[in-house]
């Protein structure tokens, strides 16, 4: 068993001036996934891009949008708030943008080896 806290934990500073604490990561032994919180501050944004794997995401605190295109091309821009999860599948993009006062704080998680 392992047991952690934002807290105890460093974050990093992303390009576009997220936090992210990477709470449950591959050198504690995880067989899947890692476990990561992101802090997108008041009216920022995350990059807007694709990856080649799935991210899962549950917003805890704040209020935004999720902005994106489909595999099949089509744009959407979805709200979120705490208490919303979001699939976001491989090679689908995306941005989660922050239109709230207070930090956009999302749980996400990423299959093993990813990042």
């Amino acid at each position: 068993m392992y047991v952690t806290s934002v807290e105890s934990i460093e974050s990093v500073r992303t390009g576009h001036g997220n936090f992210m604490w990477v709470l449950l990561p591959e050198q504690i032994g995880v067989p899947n996934f890692v476990l990561r919180y992101f802090q997108v501050p008041p009216h920022g944004a995350s990059g807007y891009g694709k990856h080649p794997y799935e991210h899962e995401i549950f917003v805890v605190t704040g209020q935004g949008v999720l902005k994106g295109r489909t595999l099949d091309g089509q744009p959407v821009e979805q709200a979120i708030r705490p208490g919303d999860a979001a699939f976001i599948a491989p090679n689908e993009e995306h941005q989660f943008r922050n239109e709230g006062d207070e930090p956009l704080g999302m749980v996400c998680v990423v299959p093993k080896g990813c990042e």
